[in-house]
């Protein structure tokens, strides 16, 4: 039996990206057509697979500056002991032709497990930012990103598991 609990890291790029905090949630979904003909009414006689979309979306737990760069696809500007970072709009910016490899390894007794056989490998994963920052006195903030995967060269979307098997 494999009953698991706990957090993961997230490594994009092979750079852990650092807390998070509200979980991490991937998810792996197939689309499909339903073929039907008018001989066999309303119902589908079959249903073909047309696409499996792969994401992943987490909150970052530190809201400084370089997440906000990291977030939005650009860099923190410095001059002197001032700091900030600019949004573009970014249209027409390729999330497939700007992406990298995402790796999801949970925690196994407290820490990052090194067991490869554990982890979600995604071989190109584009960011989205999707941001909220709420101040108050009991919600903390966070910046939300959604990574989509893109299908690599091979056609391979994700890997669960060791890679290298």
């Amino acid at each position: 039996m494999s009953y698991e609990l706990g957090p993961c890291q997230i490594s994009y790029d092979n750079t852990d990206i650092g807390p998070t905090v509200g979980g991490v949630t991937i998810s792996l979904k197939e689309d499909s057509a339903d073929l039907k003909t008018d001989q066999a009414g309303t119902q589908p006689i079959d249903s073909v697979i047309t696409g499996t979309a792969a994401t992943i979306e987490c909150s970052l737990a530190s809201i400084d500056l370089a997440n906000f760069a990291f977030a939005h696809k650009t860099n923190v500007i410095t001059d002197g002991t001032k700091q900030k970072v600019v949004i573009m709009p970014n249209v027409g910016m390729s999330l497939r032709d700007n992406a990298k490899k995402l790796i999801v390894k949970p925690y196994v007794n407290g820490v990052v497990t090194t067991d490869a056989n554990k982890w979600y490998t995604f071989p190109l994963a584009g960011i989205k930012a999707d941001e909220e920052v709420t101040y108050n006195a009991d919600t903390q903030r966070s910046i939300k990103l959604t990574f989509t995967a893109f299908a690599d060269d091979t056609g391979t979307i994700a890997i669960l598991g060791d890679e290298t098997a």
